[in-house]
């Protein structure tokens, strides 16, 4: 038997007396439960949200194509791709518009680049094994979109018959109106459509919550007879979403806790009845994205400094779950990006950054049991620090995360006082029945030897 089989199955053996569990079976076949529909990589995919204008200097797909091998070392094998169809000229927002005011489904941006190029760029991703999802803006269009005066029975009307907004700030967009069944024929067509003729691998559903559940029901189901192993991730967080095909949803109950336990000095504890009222639930673990980091801050804002940025995101993304990064939270971008203007990035800024996701994603990408495990609370009710283990039979795991701008000092359960420990990001062996840890530090612990 393997040395670290041995050891992962001595912790889990002795994990299972101290919580009062089942001790472990011997082989390692263990998997994220995920619902029948979900693809075998989704679980293990890590995202990369991003805004093609703001990627490159030239803001378009051709310019994309040589940063995928970065991406890739980084350890993203996932683009999300924010919408890259034509945007509304009529009551748009800003200098560009918002992306998420479509004027044509079936058309790229021209500032972007072409079909062509955009088909190149799916297919340079498909060459590194790197998948491709596409923002899908079903619940509203532009106001100019060709549907709004060839169908207008599409959308939702007043009693005057005047167009509707879907919220009252949304004022460059007008809702559809899914009680039609001609408009949930085409939207379905529209899906298709990307997958059919691109290849496209998925779908982040903007807004998916706004959109009547048994459309999604039907449209992924009529989307997955094109090709049945593609990811459906929706932005919302209710149960029903699963039950419609979705595989993931957002983990905004987490993200929102984590920023109150940064800036509010609130329990660290809090995030594990978060996570136990997820249950199996296949969660988007995020601490940025483009709404985020436009309307909060970004993550250095929110979580004091780049170092407790760091620290956010390893305790949230050692959790079961799909990773994402927005583009440039890997550099520490610390102002507010607006998705109407023009945002220039600098990529080459904060490179230990960069450095630290890249160690960070590829260990977590490399472990069986960041990626699969199950989760255990290790010390519940520490206010000060997020400690967990992920296990599988073969692999063991603990995180532990310090969330407070000092040092927190955490003294191991009694089962795990004499073990010997290797610290995954750094190789650092650690002895002893205590670590203390620096302020905003992260250390995923590996047992090397059992007590």
């Amino acid at each position: 038997m393997r040395t670290s089989h041995y050891l992962s199955l001595c912790f889990a053996l002795l994990l299972a007396v101290a919580v009062g569990c089942e001790a472990p079976v011997s082989e390692d076949d263990t998997r994220l439960p995920v619902p029948d529909h979900t693809p075998e990589w989704v679980p293990e995919a890590t995202l990369y949200e991003i805004y093609v204008r703001d990627f490159t200097e030239e803001g378009t797909f051709e310019a994309m194509i040589p940063r995928l091998d970065e991406l890739q070392e980084m350890g993203i094998n996932t683009l999300w791709l924010m919408p890259i169809h034509p945007i509304g000229e009529e009551e748009r927002k800003g200098t560009f518009g918002s992306p998420y005011a479509v004027r044509d489904y079936y058309a790229v941006h021209e500032d972007y680049g072409t079909e062509e190029d955009f088909q190149a760029l799916v297919d340079a991703a498909h060459e590194r094994d790197m998948k491709v999802i596409l923002d899908l803006v079903a619940n509203h269009t532009a106001w100019d979109h060709a549907w709004a005066e060839e169908h207008p029975d599409w959308y939702t009307q007043d009693d005057e018959g005047n167009f509707v907004i879907p919220e009252e700030d949304w004022t460059d967009v007008i809702e559809l109106d899914y009680a039609n069944a001609e408009l949930r024929e085409e939207m379905t067509s529209v899906m298709r459509y990307w997958v059919e003729e691109f290849g496209v691998d998925g779908y982040r559903a903007d807004v998916a919550e706004l959109v009547p559940a048994d459309f999604w029901e039907d449209a992924i189901a009529a989307v997955r007879e094109v090709n049945p192993d593609v990811m459906m991730l929706a932005e919302g967080e209710e149960a029903e979403l699963y039950d419609v095909g979705f595989d993931l949803t957002y983990s905004w109950e987490m993200y929102r806790t984590l920023i109150d336990i940064f800036q509010e000095g609130e329990s660290a504890a809090d995030l594990q009845g978060i996570a136990e009222d997820e249950g199996t639930q296949l969660k988007l673990r995020f601490i940025t994205n483009h709404d985020e980091t436009a309307y909060d801050a970004p993550p250095p804002t929110l979580f004091n400094s780049m170092e407790g940025s760091k620290a956010a995101a390893a305790a949230l993304m050692s959790l079961p779950g799909v990773p994402l990064l927005y583009n440039g939270q890997e550099v520490g971008v610390d102002e507010t990006l607006d998705f109407f203007e023009d945002n220039t990035i600098d990529f080459d800024a904060n490179p230990e950054l960069r450095d630290w996701y890249t160690n960070y994603l590829n260990v977590r990408q490399s472990n069986r049991a960041l990626v699969h495990g199950t989760t255990t609370w290790l010390i519940p009710g520490e206010a000060n620090a997020v400690i967990y283990s992920r296990e599988t039979p073969n692999e063991t795991v603990i995180v532990m995360v310090n969330v407070r701008n000092q040092n927190t000092v955490i003294r191991f359960p009694s089962f795990l006082q004499g073990a010997v420990f290797e610290d995954l990001l750094t190789g650092d062996e650690h002895r002893s029945v205590e670590a203390v840890l620096a302020p905003y530090q992260v250390r995923l612990f590996q047992i090397t030897e059992t007590p």
